[in-house]
């Protein structure tokens, strides 16, 4: 009996998805790191101020981190389970709900983002707030990040519909070779060796 699986490229839409929410939370957190000395970082978090700390765009960019990451895999793995049995009404539904929860979650980033960066701006074009140099250039950064996600996640369901196309599927064939069928669908032989008998095996 042949043993199938599909594995997906790993350049593809999630992994570009999950590198920008990595650089977002990078970029944010070392900008507002190197926006101060010690003292000076804890009296913005102690005291905060939203005209004078960016403390807060470090935790949104490592919130969105730590759940859009995560997230992107799950709705992938859902994509991917639906390909096989596309009639399961209760994946549908948890697929949808998670894909609403990324727009709303990016949306209302790129609102705040968009509000604290006018406002800070606007003030220190009227000398009314006095913010270093790192701290305005994390607001920017937050902002355009968070749009860029908030696309991102608007334009996620497209390239979730295409995953049939994209996945490679692996099949053990009689003669004990290994035959993996790209994007192309043109078929490629790999000799089959025993880890990867054992591991077609065990599926």
């Amino acid at each position: 009996m042949a043993h199938v699986y599909y594995t997906l490229p790993n350049l593809r839409y999630s992994t570009l998805a999950r590198f920008i929410f990595f650089a977002d939370a990078v970029t944010c957190v070392t900008l507002w790191l190197t926006g101060g000395h010690t003292h000076y970082m804890e009296d913005m978090i102690i005291h905060f101020k939203l005209m004078e700390s960016v403390f807060e765009l470090a935790c949104l960019a490592l919130l969105k981190l730590c759940i859009l990451f995560f997230v992107f895999i799950k709705l992938e793995k859902l994509a991917m389970e639906e390909i096989e049995d596309p009639y399961n009404p209760k994946r549908k539904r948890n697929k949808t709900l998670l894909h609403v929860f990324t727009i709303l979650l990016t949306f209302l980033s790129l609102a705040y983002t968009t509000t604290k960066g006018v406002l800070v701006l606007v003030n220190k074009t009227y000398n009314e707030v006095d913010m270093h140099s790192t701290y305005i250039a994390c607001c920017i950064a937050a902002f355009a990040f968070s749009l860029i996600e908030f696309l991102l996640c608007l334009l996620y369901p497209v390239f979730l519909r295409k995953l049939k196309v994209f996945r490679i599927k692996h099949q053990l064939n009689d003669e004990g070779e290994e035959v993996v069928e790209g994007e192309n669908g043109q078929p490629k032989k790999k000799k089959a060796n025993l880890g990867r008998v054992l591991s077609l095996v065990k599926l």
